[in-house]
């Protein structure tokens, strides 16, 4: 019994099936880059600072976007949480979903400029002001590997119980019927 509470133990240990994402950095914002964004129904997050507003009804005109900003929704600061470098975990499952963070592209304002932003109000800013912008996207090798993981370890780690049985106790694959 004893052996069967350890296994279970080693399949709990195991189990990965977790989602990453990671942050792909543009240096400069082009306008074919934001109408891509805005035909992909991206959900654009403008940055200045540490404040963050949701850019709503944006268009790009002559080299600038305008467009609307409004109080960002509790479930977008995933960004305060990501790694810039590297993979970020995002939950994927009924009671928590923060596979949204997959839609979001975040347009980061030079600081010294628009010190005036706030909710509710309407901007139209030329492209050169922004400093960079970072689109996440789905990590799907490192998520291909938290999935695969478990499932290769597993039959490792049984062999390991099961050679380690035999050797210790020369009890072999019996002592799995108690």
């Amino acid at each position: 019994m004893r052996k069967f509470i350890l296994l279970i133990a080693l399949l709990y240990l195991f189990t990965g099936c977790m989602s990453y994402y990671k942050v792909q950095t543009e240096k400069s914002v082009s306008e074919n880059s934001l109408l891509q964004y805005t035909t992909q129904n991206k959900y654009l997050i403008l940055h200045r600072g540490d404040s963050a507003w949701h850019l709503s009804d944006e268009k790009i005109i002559l080299n600038a976007l305008s467009g609307n900003l409004s109080d960002l929704p509790a479930n977008r600061y995933k960004f305060k949480t990501t790694k810039l470098k590297g993979s970020t975990r995002y939950k994927n499952n009924p009671q928590e979903d923060e596979t949204l963070v997959l839609e979001e592209v975040h347009l980061y304002l030079n600081d010294s400029q628009y010190s005036g932003l706030r909710s509710e109000s309407s901007i139209n800013i030329p492209l050169s002001a922004f400093s960079k912008a970072e689109v996440y996207i789905k990590d799907k090798g490192k998520t291909r590997r938290s999935w695969l993981f478990p499932i290769l370890s597993f039959p490792a780690a049984l062999i390991v119980l099961v050679v380690g049985a035999g050797i210790s106790g020369g009890l072999g694959l019996v002592s799995f019927a108690y």
